[in-house]
């Protein structure tokens, strides 16, 4: 494997980063992660996938894994 000093496959493409830099966008974000699995025809709703932060963010239910925000 060749040493490629942050550059190559992994570094370029369709992974990038955003600043989210208000609540208004922070929310877009939650919704927009939230509904993925509903895009991708994986569940019905957001809260029908297991593996979805929506039970806590949306639901209120305890989660282990999210801390309130």
């Amino acid at each position: 494997m060749a040493r490629t000093d942050g550059a190559g496959r992994f570094w370029e493409g369709r992974f990038k980063s955003s600043l989210v830099d208000s609540a208004d966008y922070c929310l877009i974000c939650h919704l927009y992660i939230e509904l993925n699995p509903v895009r991708a025809a994986m569940s019905q709703s957001p809260a029908d996938y297991r593996w979805s932060s929506h039970h806590f963010n949306a639901l209120g239910q305890k989660d282990d894994l999210n801390t309130p925000h």
